[in-house]
């Protein structure tokens, strides 16, 4: 009896890799369940994985690291936009007194321009 190869009716010695049809499969990857060739196969996080797939798992890490702060994100815009708003103010104001006193003399939109005729 015939011992079961890795697909039915096929001994491992028959497949060939995915990306070179010449050479013969040394291993299959267990992102995509594909064969390839000793090049095309590295050991990733103890696995071994096709270049695609490496990239593929890379990329998913990336995201995952982006999507970290995702819940603070409007907690932190608010946070900025209140501190800018506060800064501004307070610039404004700092501003506003350091506006000499003379420069108000007579412009009052309360004085009376016929009782300081008199």
């Amino acid at each position: 009896m015939a011992s079961p190869g890795p697909i039915r009716g096929m001994e491992f010695a028959q497949l060939r890799c995915f990306n070179h049809a010449q050479r013969e499969a040394a291993a299959r990857c267990l992102g995509c369940a594909r064969f390839f060739c000793r090049e095309c196969v590295s050991e990733h996080k103890n696995r071994l994985l096709c270049a695609q797939c490496i990239a593929e798992e890379a990329q998913r890490g990336q995201q995952a690291r982006r999507n970290f702060l995702a819940p603070f994100r409007p907690a932190l815009r608010l946070m900025l936009g209140l501190l800018l708003a506060w800064s501004a103010f307070y610039f404004m104001g700092k501003a506003l007194i350091a506006v000499p006193s003379a420069f108000h003399d007579g412009l009052s939109a309360f004085s009376d321009d016929a009782g300081s005729a008199r």
